[in-house]
């Protein structure tokens, strides 16, 4: 557990823009101007507060969101985050952070049309057809194992594409 000391906050603190409307503000996001993660959310190194006194880096809005409200309180078997409303990964305005599983983060930027989904997705194997297919070969009572073998994938992804786990929303129209 993290110790935060009043020079982590203050540096911290110094290293984040607030909008003009000051503290009370729920509206602006506040900028992290600090280091940043290559994935675009802020940085922040906390000398000595890991553990047995090594240096620890936790993501900005985290360090925001724990200032505010305390420790978060993972739940047995879901690790929570610290997740925006804004959608803006250098915001620590503590007003736009919520805590969710990774579960509803990622369905949270889906809603939002955030994600990269479908054969827009650099990493897709296969494209809208192929998927709608894998339905009509299962229902054509295909064993997974022809079907993966079919589609040059593997036998979990196409489960996956058929529990709707992957592909979910063509899943959903295909199935009907």
């Amino acid at each position: 557990m993290i110790e935060w000391k009043v020079k982590h906050k203050t540096r911290f603190l110094l290293q984040v823009e607030i909008c003009k409307h000051g503290i009370r503000c729920k509206e602006c996001c506040w900028l992290w101007q600090g280091t940043r993660y290559g994935n675009g959310y802020g940085c922040f190194h906390i000398e000595g507060s890991g553990s047995n006194g090594t240096s620890l880096q936790l993501g900005a809005h985290i360090c925001m969101y724990q200032f505010k409200y305390g420790r978060i309180k993972n739940r047995k078997s879901k690790r929570l985050e610290v997740c925006h409303t804004c959608d803006n990964p250098l915001c620590c305005n503590f007003y736009h952070l919520f805590v969710g599983t990774r579960k509803q983060n990622v369905q949270d930027m889906i809603e939002k049309g955030r994600g990269i989904i479908g054969e827009v997705n650099p990493n897709a194997r296969l494209n809208e057809f192929d998927v709608k297919e894998v339905f009509t070969l299962r229902q054509s009572g295909m064993l997974l194992r022809e079907i993966a073998d079919k589609k040059c994938i593997s036998v979990s992804h196409v489960c996956n594409i058929l529990k709707s786990k992957k592909w979910g929303h063509i899943g959903r129209s295909a199935q009907t």
